[in-house]
């Protein structure tokens, strides 16, 4: 831009009460010819504009389509379930078209575990009232079927088994939530599954793995893994009050919607031969 330079102002006039006016020339074109925009002004022009304080910082706009001024929006995903290694007693394969049906708009938009819980240390009251929300959440599910088979749920589409779905939302409405570490980085998160429950290689936050001299107790989690033909790892389910499991049942006959029901304590709640022996879980809060 030959001879001409722009120099900056501490201010920014009120242009409210005047209109510019269109011309037909380029004001720094090289020609040599500056112009300036003539203004109009009204009969009875109100108060002239007004410097600014020069430190005084200027408000950014914020219109409908435009990320607000504290940064843009994110989405969070309710409860996405499943994941790459399987979504527990209804595993799929994230290469399989089904796999995407079930996207969500809302999914975490990063990977790894998203947002688990505990975030901090909690005391022993907490702990104890976090695992009772567990029981209570439970069994007040027991005769749903909005676990089944056949309905979309979360991030699961119609035609997934969704046992590790039905306990992932119970511990996070209670509270204790494992995360959400499977899935692909960039759209969908899920829940572990039932493989990864019953994995005692396999960290959980804020869950640990009872010892073989341990008793489970109301609250705990309790998982078999098994390789089904369908792609599912095994099941999993919550532990209930008198020596009960919590979870997601088998259907009453061929076509019946699964419902979630309370069973007695039982050795294997995978179809023989398991991969191995049942394996629990009790959230401990750190």
């Amino acid at each position: 831009m030959p001879d001409y330079s722009l120099v900056p102002v501490d201010y920014q006039p009120d242009f409210d009460d005047y209109s510019l006016v269109p011309v037909d020339h380029d004001p720094f074109a090289a020609d040599g010819l500056a112009q300036q925009a003539q203004f109009q002004q009204p009969p009875t022009p109100t108060q002239p504009a007004q410097p600014q304080p020069q430190n005084q910082p200027q408000q950014p706009a914020t219109e409908a389509g435009q990320p607000g001024v504290n940064g843009p929006a994110t989405g969070n995903s309710p409860n996405g379930s499943g994941g790459g290694a399987g979504v527990g007693n209804a595993g799929i394969d994230p290469g399989n078209p089904t796999w995407a049906q079930g996207w969500s708009s809302e999914s975490a938009p990063f990977g790894g575990y998203s947002n688990p819980t505990p975030t901090q240390p909690l005391t022993d009251d907490q702990v104890a009232l976090i695992r009772q929300k567990i029981v209570d959440g439970a069994n007040a599910q027991i005769g749903s079927t909005a676990w089944t088979f056949k309905v979309a749920k979360g991030n699961f589409p119609a035609g997934t088994d969704k046992c590790n779905l039905f306990v992932h939302e119970m511990l996070t409405d209670a509270g204790a939530s494992p995360g959400l570490p499977n899935g692909h980085w960039y759209w969908k998160h899920y829940p572990p599954g039932a493989a990864q429950w019953a994995d005692p290689s396999y960290a959980i936050p804020g869950w640990r793995v009872l010892g073989p001299d341990e008793s489970p107790q109301p609250g705990d989690v309790v998982a078999q893994a098994k390789d089904y033909a369908n792609g599912a790892t095994g099941h999993v389910t919550t532990v209930g009050p008198n020596n009960t499991f919590v979870g997601v049942g088998k259907p009453e006959y061929e076509g019946a919607p699964e419902k979630i029901e309370s069973v007695p304590k039982k050795d294997n709640i995978v179809d023989l031969p398991a991969k191995g022996p049942l394996l629990y879980r009790r959230f401990v809060g750190r």
